[in-house]
């Protein structure tokens, strides 16, 4: 991570001013129960140079990424890329496993492929899940290994209170993130691999002719937006992760638990405008009044991040309900604080609901809400009417200042505080034993996942040890190579010297004497003794073979001639060294 600033942190709370027409229904539709609905919202707003945590509300508190999981799938993706483990001209081949993922999806059937580049583009536009599926294989084998890839990527980011279960963001009990941990996220992948983020804000992708547009509406209409992710499932609510620049400053916003697409939408562009204006970067803004719709219908495929599906199908469109004014308040930084924030709330029932709209748009009906089940976004997004919101301006308490990067990358509790919304049922309702039960299994697998990750990270760090030592004795093997064949080599070019020297010495003493080094049955084993032994004497020397008869058969004699006396008889001191056979037998 980049280095801390120690600066005192900024927060802010907005406040909201509305028509008195919306007024009049809010106060119709809110109850104290309805203030407590959304369990699962969280927000943080950090200035990516500084690293300074500007606001922040259940930052650190467990929630479920949804398809912002797909941010994390790229940053490995990007790795393999610039570590040479994969490249663009590759393909991603789809098993009958990941082509059998939920949508939203490409739909490509078990043996066809695609292009990393079309991967690419489907992950973040399409947010395609067989797609995240087909890359965790490609690159981890299987999607549980690739898994435990990502959680331990995550831990060496800072990510300590995250786990992932899978590639897509899919429905899991055992994937789990907090808003804090997603702004590392966002900041690392841009930071370490600066020339991919391009393709975070690309703003659609045609595949079969099927044109898809980026999930991620805002970059459409505010200044300077350029990505990141968006993320819905039931479980999660509408998820989005952006980043924005503006003068040469960056700003990280997540809003994780969103009501509705709109309303997430609306509290990213209220917070990062609040940011710039705050860090004097920014404008005098006003933004549309965040506008939640409900849907009671459950589809069987619970997809992550589908807001594709739900631009198909028809629905009236939702229309602003007043402007809301911005103010910003500077506090210290608070924790994990919940009561009192600007909040967007539901009627509990259709029929507040329905009085409530007519209040305020005149007649406009809603369906009620039901959030007992995993949706994707397409559909979430499909039945959708004008509701009511309400607003409150909060009052924050003081606290100690508090820094993205300011925590170490060291093993997490063990037992983190699973305070995940309930999914089924009334958020007043109390935890049933059986969500006792399944919290506790959660906790105890998310135990021996942690630990498979640590293990995996001392296993992955003796294997680097290894293959270090091996490639540092490889090394130290090579340099003692080189040094013998360079001491080799000069040894050699000394004697070839001195070589020369003693024949240039020996030329100027040249004689009548003779040197035999062999007498020989063969006349081939004689001439062999003269190859063998001429270095040692003057180039000017004579060879010569001859042969004589004796009793016991011929013999055949090697000789050199035309020595002087002292170089015959060095010569046959070399020779005779050397292990042959040498006499001078005529001076």
């Amino acid at each position: 991570m980049c280095s801390e600033t120690n600066m005192a942190s900024r927060n802010f709370s907005l406040r909201f001013i509305a028509a008195s027409t919306l007024m009049a229904a809010v106060s119709m539709a809110y109850t104290p129960a309805a203030a407590q609905a959304n369990q699962r919202f969280a927000q943080i707003v950090v200035d990516a140079d500084t690293l300074e945590v500007i606001y922040e509300e259940n930052a650190q508190a467990l929630r479920r990424p949804a398809s912002i999981t797909k941010v994390m799938t790229l940053y490995l993706l990007f790795d393999a890329l610039q570590t040479g483990k994969i490249s663009w001209n590759d393909q991603i081949t789809f098993s009958r496993f990941a082509s059998g993922q939920a949508p939203t999806k490409l739909g490509i059937a078990p043996g066809n492929s695609i292009s990393v580049q079309t991967a690419v583009e489907a992950l973040v536009v399409r947010s395609a899940n067989d797609v995240a599926a087909a890359v965790a294989e490609r690159l981890g084998g299987t999607e549980a290994n690739f898994a435990l890839m990502m959680t331990t990527k995550a831990r060496d980011l800072g990510m300590v209170n995250t786990t992932f279960a899978n590639a897509s963001g899919l429905p899991s009990d055992r994937q789990f993130t907090t808003a804090e941990d997603l702004a590392r996220l966002a900041i690392a992948i841009r930071r370490d691999f600066p020339d991919q983020y391009h393709w975070f804000s690309t703003p659609q992708m045609v595949y079969n002719g099927q044109v898809t547009k980026n999930h991620n509406h805002l970059m459409a209409r505010m200044e300077g937006m350029d990505g990141l992710k968006t993320g819905f499932t039931r479980s999660s609510g509408f998820n989005l992760a952006a980043t924005t620049e503006r003068n040469g400053r960056r700003i990280v916003t997540v809003v994780l638990g969103g009501r509705t697409r709109f309303s997430r939408d609306d509290f990213v562009e209220l917070l990062t405008e609040s940011a710039f204006k705050e860090l004097g970067t920014g404008t005098n803004f006003v933004a549309d009044q965040a506008t939640p719709y409900q849907f009671t219908f459950q589809d069987p495929r619970d997809g992550a991040d589908a807001e594709a599906l739900v631009m198909s199908i028809a629905g009236k469109a939702l229309q602003p309900t007043g402007a809301t004014n911005l103010a910003l308040v500077r506090t210290e930084r608070t924790r994990g604080f919940d009561q009192g924030r600007p909040s967007v709330l539901m009627a509990s029932t259709t029929a507040q609901l329905n009085q409530s709209a007519r209040l305020a748009t005149g007649g406009a009906q809603t369906a009620s809400l039901d959030q007992s089940n995993d949706d994707d976004e397409d559909q979430a997004e499909a039945v959708s009417t004008q509701a009511v919101a309400s607003v409150k301006a909060p009052t924050l308490p003081r606290a100690t200042a508090h820094y993205i990067a300011s925590s170490v990358v060291q093993t997490p509790n063990l037992r983190p505080v699973m305070d995940f919304p309930a999914t089924t049922g009334s958020a007043s309702e109390p935890t049933s034993h059986d969500a006792k039960t399944v919290e506790v299994a959660a906790v105890a697998e998310e135990q021996i996942r942690l630990q498979e990750a640590r293990a995996q990270v001392v296993r992955q760090a003796n294997e680097r040890r290894a293959t270090e030592r091996a490639a540092a004795d490889a090394r130290a093997k090579a340099t003692a190579e080189r040094d013998e064949r360079t001491r080799q080599q000069a040894a050699r070019a000394l004697a070839a010297k001195k070589e020369s020297d003693r024949q240039l010495i020996a030329g100027r003493a040249r004689g009548d004497a003779i040197v035999q080094v062999g007498a020989f049955r063969s006349q081939r084993d004689a001439k062999a003794a003269l190859a063998q032994f001429s270095r040692h004497f003057p180039s000017f020397a004579s060879r010569e073979v001859s042969s004589v008869k004796r009793s016991d058969g011929v013999w055949y004699r090697a000789r050199f001639s035309g020595l002087g006396a002292s170089v015959a008889r060095e010569a046959c001191r070399i020779v005779s060294g050397r292990g042959g056979s040498c006499q001078i037998v005529a001076d």
